[in-house]
């Protein structure tokens, strides 16, 4: 049997190919997920990787790596998002990086998302990325995750370094250029967009894009709509149109019965 195949059937024994259409419930996790996936993430890896996280982790008590007040909101176009809660005064750091891991082989992601269920998983795979020119996959095990990308310039008001580019008001989103390190289309990771591409397209082909664009229409962004989101907005939007036809031709139908009545 053709290696890849064999990988491939491998790996479906493991992720699940149906993130995409389930409408699984995105929820915003508590501190104790993101201490489970935390540990997780120590025992899923070799012993020089967990090692080097675990020290980091150790000089940080939180279990979040944001150094302001935050909160976490799951409403409007982008789903789960991180909001200020105080202001932010402009070059201030916002977030520390030390619940950023790294994934070098995909033993190593597997081995972490067979310890999960099935919501853990589509969400790791929606937020895993690969790092730009570095050829491995990153994952923030905290709420940054939930951290989305700003469509326009305008709207960014985080660096690269993860320091407010400006003033920031409280109960502002805020918001970041995916761009500056997601790594699009790299073949030296191609087990991971293989990954992906089981878990958000059916089964279907490696999950690749080449831009920010491509990447958050693909549904596995940060902030991609939910599914129920869509149907329930279709539902209604139904519903509506079917009241105002009833309402505009049922008076008039039952007018012209009791005039023909009489």
């Amino acid at each position: 049997m053709d290696r890849r195949i064999r990988r491939r059937r491998q790996l479906e024994d493991v992720i699940p190919n149906d993130c995409a259409t389930t409408g699984y419930k995105r929820v915003i996790h508590d501190p104790h997920i993101w201490r489970f996936l935390q540990e997780t993430y120590i025992k899923s890896v070799n012993e020089r990787s967990a090692g080097k996280y675990s020290a980091r982790r150790d000089k940080l008590p939180s279990y979040s790596g944001f150094t302001v007040a935050f909160e976490v909101k799951d409403h409007g176009p982008r789903g789960r998002s991180i909001y200020a809660a105080e202001p932010i005064a402009k070059g201030t750091k916002i977030w520390d990086p030390t619940h950023l891991v790294k994934f070098h082989t995909p033993r190593e992601m597997k081995e972490f998302l067979g310890r999960l269920d099935h919501d853990l998983q589509c969400d790791v795979l929606l937020w895993a990325y690969v790092e730009k020119g570095l050829g491995y996959v990153s994952l923030v095990l905290d709420p940054a995750s939930f951290t989305n990308h700003g469509e326009r310039p305008e709207l960014i008001n985080m660096d690269d370094n993860n320091h407010a580019t400006r003033d920031i008001q409280m109960g502002e989103e805020l918001l970041e250029n995916y761009s500056k390190f997601i790594g699009f289309d790299e073949d030296s990771v191609e087990w991971f967009h293989e990954m992906r591409g089981i878990a958000w397209k059916e089964g279907g082909p490696p999950a690749r894009s080449h831009s920010t664009n491509e990447y958050n229409l693909l549904g596995a962004s940060k902030g991609a709509p939910k599914m129920w989101d869509t149907i329930t907005l279709f539902a209604l939007g139904l519903f509506v149109v079917s009241v105002l036809i009833l309402k505009k031709v049922l008076p008039s139908n039952l007018f012209k019965k009791q005039k023909d009545g009489l």
